[in-house]
């Protein structure tokens, strides 16, 4: 069962994946979002990861 949470506080986003498929998912494909955000190539590396967990975060809830 893949199973993702995804609650946005302020300027916080706090995510709780739960599933194997879904820890592989992010594993595998995190790491490259945060360094294909705009955010990052500006050196804001926080706002960069946030986007990137979001963006994780519709995949895999458009995919469930």
């Amino acid at each position: 069962m893949l199973a993702i949470t995804c609650i946005l506080i302020g300027s916080s986003l706090f995510i709780n994946f739960s599933g194997k498929v879904v820890a592989k998912f992010c594993a595998k494909y995190l790491h490259q979002q945060v360094l294909k955000n705009e955010a990052y190539a500006a050196g804001d590396v926080g706002t960069s990861v946030q986007k990137a967990f979001f963006r994780l975060c519709l995949v895999v809830l458009n995919y469930t």
